[in-house]
């Protein structure tokens, strides 16, 4: 929990909506399943309507 993915290439409010959702339901499969959500950029597939991992990031993300 805590760790922040980013998603790029999103092109309308719509579009960052259904990014969002996409996201949390991806994430929270994730956790269900046991398994960690890493620190990454995804980038958003208008075509697919989904998120896709473009890299992992290389530094640990710092909790404030």
């Amino acid at each position: 929990m805590g760790v922040r993915t980013e998603v790029k290439n999103i092109g309308s409010v719509r579009a960052i909506a259904n990014a969002v959702t996409w996201e949390a339901k991806r994430q929270i499969k994730i956790l269900e399943s046991g398994d960690k959500v890493v620190n990454e950029t995804r980038t958003w597939d208008r075509e697919r309507a989904c998120t896709a991992s473009m890299r992992e990031k290389e530094s640990k993300q710092v909790s404030r």
